[in-house]
C-alpha cells in the first residue's frame, strides 16, 4: 500500500483495521510498546497520510471480557483528500456483534451560499 500511494499519489481514503495503535494512550489493558506501534508511525509518516481524529470515543476494539480496548480501527486521508472541502470527523457507533466498533466518517459540508438564480428568457 505505501508503494501504491507513493507513487500514484491523488486522493486516497482508507479505512481498515490497522491491528496497530500509534501510542500507549490508545491500549488499555495491555502495557509496553510493541514493533507494530513504531512500523504504523513510520507507514503513516512515509506516506504523509492524516489521522482524522475520533469524535466520540477513544477505542475502537473490545476484548469481550472488557479487560483491554484499543484504537484499531481507523480512517486515514491523503492531503489532497483532506483538503477537498470541509471539517472531516470520524465517530464512533455502537459495537453490536463483532468486538469491534462501527467508523462513522462524516465531512462538514462547507454552504458557499444560495446558487445564483437564473431566468432563461424563452419567448
Amino acid at each position: 500500500m505505501r508503494t501504491l500511494i507513493l507513487e500514484k499519489g491523488g486522493r486516497w481514503l482508507i479505512a481498515s483495521d490497522f491491528n496497530a495503535v500509534r501510542c500507549l494512550e490508545e491500549k488499555r489493558g495491555r502495557i509496553g510498546e510493541n514493533p507494530e506501534m513504531s512500523d504504523f508511525n513510520a507507514f503513516i509518516e512515509t506516506t504523509r497520510l492524516i489521522d482524522i481524529r475520533l469524535a466520540n470515543r477513544w477505542f475502537t476494539w473490545y476484548r469481550s471480557d472488557g479487560s483491554s480496548m484499543s484504537r484499531l480501527d481507523r480512517v486515514l486521508m491523503t492531503e489532497e483528500m483532506f483538503t477537498m472541502g470541509g471539517e472531516w470527523v470520524q465517530q464512533r457507533l455502537r459495537r453490536t456483534i463483532s468486538d469491534h466498533c462501527d467508523i462513522l466518517m462524516k465531512t462538514k459540508i462547507i454552504d458557499w451560499g444560495p446558487k445564483p438564480f437564473r431566468v432563461l428568457d424563452a419567448w
